[in-house]
């Protein structure tokens, strides 16, 4: 079925915004294969999050590590990245092989993103849906914002109060 989700947090703008409300289409990936560059809503380890899939099953992928952050990188760049981390102690190349039934995801906004960076590859049993469309942009910049408009402005929209309730569950 098709149900409402809020966007919270910044991990997929420009994409998505927070405080955008969104229809969440659970039924696109019943008889579809998850495809590279699909935004999807998974469930994993108790929380919800947005995320567009980065790689599929059997792949690999390429990250360059400096302290705590990484970032992907391509193929034809990891040999200079690699003569950097051979220079700098703090740089590091770190592959990971997404294993059969999962996928790589990361956030839009790479910087301000949990991800299968720190999550691990993500079973697709996980996935609930995707975001189908934007339904209204946030008037505001700050998610504190829509919350406080919500009783308003969201009971006039005609769903019941528990569609509204499902949104709290979903955060990105």
């Amino acid at each position: 079925g098709i149900r409402p989700m809020v966007v919270r947090g910044s991990s997929m703008q420009p994409t998505l915004e927070p405080g955008q409300l969104a229809w969440l289409d659970k039924a696109y990936y019943r008889g579809r294969p998850i495809q590279r560059d699909d935004v999807v809503v998974f469930r994993w380890q108790g929380r919800s999050y947005v995320k567009r899939v980065y790689a599929l099953s059997g792949e690999h992928v390429t990250l360059m590590c400096a302290d705590e952050t990484s970032w992907p990188i391509s193929a034809a760049c990891a040999a200079r990245v690699q003569r950097l981390a051979d220079r700098y102690h703090y740089l590091s190349l770190r592959t990971v092989e997404v294993p059969a039934g999962s996928f790589f995801c990361i956030g839009d906004n790479t910087n301000c993103s949990v991800d299968s960076r720190q999550l691990g590859p993500i079973p697709i049993t996980a996935i609930i849906g995707r975001p189908s469309r934007v339904i209204r942009a946030p008037k505001s910049d700050t998610v504190w914002a829509a919350h406080r408009r919500r009783k308003s402005r969201w009971r006039r929209s005609g769903l019941r109060r528990e569609d509204w309730e499902v949104m709290g569950l979903l955060a990105v």
